[in-house]
């Protein structure tokens, strides 16, 4: 009974959640860009990028960020990238947090035997983000950040998995284009 129960509170939470949502997408700038660097560290990612207006008369916006990549070839082996970020901008000056996930890829036959040089990477960063006079939906952004890299740990007598940081931090650079609609 209590299962039923927690399936209908669940069901009415993500119904909630789309239906209040929907109104702050409706009002969002859609981008689609592709990222070097940054979160990806020595790889590239496509990414969806929405600027949610907070405060419009002064420039103020949050920017939630999805995507997925690949490591550069040459750098072990190839690996698939699940990005996600969030950025709060003013204007063109932007803080925010970018995250990165590697894992082996399924498309690569020989992916069984690719252990990746860290599990996540975690890159708090600043940015400046350049608009083009000849076409306004163009846009480059340069950011500045440091990278913390985790790695998944199984612990073998519980058989939960731990998130555990590998050391220094490291300082790093990101280069994005993009295109908004």
């Amino acid at each position: 009974m209590a299962h039923i129960t927690r399936l209908v509170l669940m069901k009415a939470l993500i119904l909630i959640l789309m239906l209040t949502g929907t109104p702050i997408i409706a009002q969002a700038q859609v981008k689609v860009d592709i990222q070097a660097g940054g979160a990806n560290f020595l790889g590239l990612s496509i990414n969806t990028e929405f600027d949610i207006p907070i405060y419009r008369e002064k420039g103020h916006m949050l920017m939630p960020r999805f995507g997925v990549g690949r490591t550069f070839p040459g750098y072990r082996s190839p690996s698939s990238i699940i990005h996600f970020g969030l950025h709060y901008r003013i204007r063109k000056f932007g803080i925010g947090c970018e995250t990165a996930g590697f894992a082996t890829s399924p498309f690569d036959s020989d992916s069984n035997f690719f252990d990746p040089p860290s599990d996540i990477l975690v890159y708090p960063d600043l940015n400046y983000t350049f608009s083009f006079n000849r076409n306004p939906h163009l846009y480059l952004r340069l950011s500045a950040g440091v990278y913390f890299a985790f790695d998944k740990i199984r612990d073998d007598i519980s058989g939960k998995n731990k998130l555990e940081w590998q050391g220094d931090p490291i300082p790093g650079a990101g280069l994005t284009c993009g295109y908004a609609f």
